[in-house]
């Protein structure tokens, strides 16, 4: 399997206090209580990552540590792990992990194959989209602490996988999403994600479906309807305060967990 490494563009920030080579994505300043990074699975801040997503899924979906081993390990090489830091307690509260294209291949586009037959065309040229394998990332899990899941702290994650995915040219995401959890983004993210045209399944204890997002076209779309919305998502540095999450401006923070 090939190993991908934090990704060049990435590379181009700041790492700051944070240790080895994990990456401080926010700059945030003293002042502000969430900041955010990417690490690699070898990196510490990526093993309390893997510990969040852990202890959510046990909590949410009864997964247990082996489930959660044979399910995710196989893959902890081929990922990206953003977090969330606390700084007011020092704790990470939230994390999303991200399989890279790699020859391992991505976990949702080979479960979307298995649990829903679906084709590579289907996948990767969803209504006209182009999605090509390559430069898709996989947001396979998103977690955050039940305490952290109405405030700041998970606006501070999607902010550091949208700016991430941005500088590295990334075309879309794929996920598999609880039904719930992805109309309740759908609302809080104004369609960020977009089923594909199959119905939901049973997957991994739960009623999901698959999901995908042309970021070009999503980044477009938030400029002519929701530009408060971009320019939090799509600004490094940009800074969220409580006025972001009241309906009408960026949205309520409704995330729940998905595996």
């Amino acid at each position: 399997m090939t190993i991908p490494v934090l990704p060049r563009a990435l590379l181009q920030g700041e790492a700051g206090a944070l240790p080895s080579d994990a990456i401080d994505l926010t700059a945030a300043p003293a002042h502000q209580r969430f900041a955010a990074f990417v690490a690699n699975r070898a990196d510490q801040l990526g093993e309390a990552s893997r510990l969040v997503e852990r202890s959510v899924f046990g909590t949410e979906f009864g997964m247990s540590i082996a489930e959660h081993a044979e399910r995710y390990d196989a893959y902890d090489d081929a990922s990206l792990f953003f977090g969330v830091v606390d700084r007011k307690v020092g704790d990470v509260v939230g994390a999303a992990r991200v399989v890279l294209p790699s020859t391992q291949g991505l976990l949702s586009v080979q479960d979307m194959r298995t649990t829903w037959s679906m084709s590579g065309s289907a996948i990767t040229r969803p209504r006209g989209h182009e999605l090509p394998l390559d430069r898709l990332w996989d947001i396979a899990t998103l977690a955050v602490l039940p305490e952290h899941r109405r405030g700041v702290a998970s606006w501070t994650l999607y902010q550091a996988v949208c700016t991430s995915a941005r500088r590295c040219a990334v075309a879309g995401f794929v996920a598999i999403l609880d039904v719930p959890v992805h109309r309740m983004l759908r609302w809080s993210l104004r369609g960020l994600f977009r089923t594909y045209d199959v119905a939901p399944a049973l997957y991994a204890g739960s009623i999901s479906v698959p999901v995908w997002c042309d970021l070009s076209d999503y980044e477009r779309r938030m400029q002519r309807e929701c530009a408060r919305l971009y320019d939090r998502l799509f600004f490094e540095g940009a800074q969220f305060d409580e006025a972001d999450l009241r309906p009408g401006t960026a949205g309520r923070d409704v995330t729940l967990a998905q595996r």
